[in-house]
Formats: structure tokens, C-alpha cells, sequence
């Protein structure tokens, strides 16, 4: 019976960082959010993918995704503590992340074109219904 390989500790890092990165990616911009988080990185569609795939991302874009993201370093490249950056208001309480995220919003607004709903769409802000104000 063949031994089964395991993987090098570095080809397992990669893997692991690539397996984080389309986490962040995903939760951020959905699904679908491949060309708008290499649009916002400034990288080609195709690169971005590769790093998804386990292509050593350079130190420079890894400066700009924990920029541009608010994640953890140390969740980016370990997977240890939690996935965003907390900061203090001026009283020095809890997070000011916001509550919804870019893909949340765009998740929202396709939904309600696909609903019919583009009407209110375009005269509401997203979250906020009529007379909540």
C-alpha cells in the first residue's frame, strides 16, 4: 500500500493563506467579488484568482488586502484570533466596524432589482424603509 504524502509546511501555508484570502474575499464582496477586490488592489482579475489557487502572494499586496480590508494580520496568515482589526471610538468602547459590509450591500440591491423592486431602490437608502426615519 502507497504512503500517502504530506504535503511541505510551506505548500501547506500557501494553501491555508489562499483558503483565507477567498474567505475574506467572499465575505466581503461576495461570492461573485473576484474583479472588485482586484479592481480596489489594483491587480489583474487573473492574479487575484491565483492567489485564491496558492500563488505566493507578494508583501506588497498582502500590505494593501490588511489596507483595504481591516483584517487581522494575524488571522490573514495563520487563521488564529479574530478575522478583523477592532478599533476604539472616542470612548474608547467596543468596534466601529461597520454593520454592513460593501457585499452585504450589493447583495441587497440585486435582490431588490431582481424583486421588481428598482424603483425604491434608487429613492431609498439600502436598510431603510419608508417612515423609519
Amino acid at each position: 500500500m502507497a504512503r500517502r504524502k504530506t504535503l511541505p509546511e510551506s505548500v501547506r501555508a500557501k494553501l491555508d493563506l489562499a483558503e483565507r484570502l477567498g474567505a475574506l474575499r467572499s465575505e466581503l464582496f461576495g461570492d461573485r467579488g473576484g474583479p472588485e477586490m482586484a479592481r480596489r488592489l489594483n491587480i489583474p482579475v487573473r492574479t487575484w484568482y491565483n492567489y485564491e489557487g496558492g500563488v505566493t502572494v507578494p508583501a506588497e499586496v498582502m500590505l494593501k488586502i490588511i489596507e483595504l480590508t481591516s483584517v487581522e494580520p494575524i488571522w490573514l496568515l495563520h487563521g488564529k484570533g479574530p478575522k478583523f482589526r477592532t478599533a476604539r471610538n472616542d470612548r474608547g468602547e467596543g468596534e466601529s466596524r461597520p454593520s454592513r459590509t460593501v457585499g452585504a450591500l450589493l447583495r441587497t440591491a440585486l435582490q431588490m432589482l431582481e424583486n421588481g423592486d428598482a424603483g425604491r431602490a434608487r429613492t431609498e437608502p439600502f436598510g431603510v424603509r419608508s417612515g423609519s426615519l
